[in-house]
């Protein structure tokens, strides 16, 4: 598909996870920059991702000067803001975030599987873990309670919870907790990168409790470990573009500019055989229905 028909696709899309600065490691845009690149391209929103803290502020100040396109901030759940803090949720919540992270950087799972990772570099450098990481489960492989409590807060809110770098029980046992709660907005955190990998099995599984899966370029780029997309594209005939949201995971400065890897993200989807409706509804309708746009 020729570049002009990729542009026209990213009409009014979403990408609900772009890394930008200021931020605790170099990014290869500041927020003002993504927000701008994003409106010239024609997309609806994006959302605002660091490990290290709440961006709705500065989500909230970059709209303010960049009309036209809805710039979105959210928490992740590591060792910065105090790891499952329901009072940094909270706040971050009141100040206008839509989107929560379990512990990414920071998650038990994420500083046991970059250990042994041959692709681990970039997320060893991200410097998110402390001693043997953050879990979300008691020693019974109970969800603990502040992580309940966190659930209703989404919940509450009207929020997106996201499952960040948890391993696989732990995915399991949100997802199950989340839907006892009555929380609707169950996002799967890049289930096809290598620390998180998700065989599809468990993500029909996972599917059936009304959770959503994020599939991010960042598996597929020279940072991540270069998974080839139509393994994304499999997944998603497997499990279904319903329960699909495409993002591009950008902002590192190896890479180049988020809203042209989400481009290309795109174009490898098309040749593996995903179809242009599907496209449409992974990163228009499924995201502006998880963000309340």
């Amino acid at each position: 598909m020729d570049r002009k028909k990729i542009k026209g696709l990213l009409q009014g899309a979403v990408d609900m996870h772009v890394h930008c600065a200021p931020d605790t490691v170099p990014r290869k845009l500041d927020a003002m920059d993504v927000a701008l690149h994003a409106k010239r391209a024609g997309l609806r929103a994006v959302v605002l991702k660091s490990h290290a803290y709440n961006t709705a502020p500065v989500a909230a100040l970059v709209e303010s000067r960049v009309p036209g396109v809805r710039v979105l901030g959210g928490v992740a759940l590591n060792h910065p803001v105090g790891g499952v803090n329901p009072a940094a949720v909270d706040a971050a919540l009141r100040l206008g975030a839509k989107v929560v992270w379990m512990p990414t950087v920071s998650a038990r799972n994420h500083v046991e599987r970059v250990r042994s990772s041959p692709n681990g570099g970039h997320l060893r450098s991200l410097h998110g873990g402390r001693g043997e990481g953050l879990t979300i489960l008691d020693s019974s492989g109970r969800i603990l309670p502040e992580v309940l409590e966190v659930i209703r807060l989404v919940r509450d809110a009207d929020g997106v919870l996201a499952t960040g770098h948890l391993g696989l029980p732990e995915v399991k046992a949100l997802a199950e907790a989340s839907y006892g709660e009555g929380l609707r907005k169950l996002v799967i955190t890049h289930p096809e990168l290598e620390i998180t990998r998700i065989p599809d099995e468990d993500q029909r599984e996972l599917a059936s409790l009304g959770a959503y899966f994020e599939r991010c370029w960042f598996a597929s780029s020279k940072l991540g470990p270069g998974l080839d997309p139509c393994v994304i594209a499999r997944s998603i005939r497997e499990v279904g573009a319903g329960s699909t949201i495409l993002s591009s995971d950008m902002g590192q400065v190896e890479n180049s500019l988020p809203v042209e890897e989400f481009e290309a993200f795109l174009r490898a989807l098309l040749r593996c055989g995903v179809q242009e409706d599907e496209i449409s509804l992974m990163i228009r309708e499924n995201p502006i229905q998880l963000l309340g746009l």
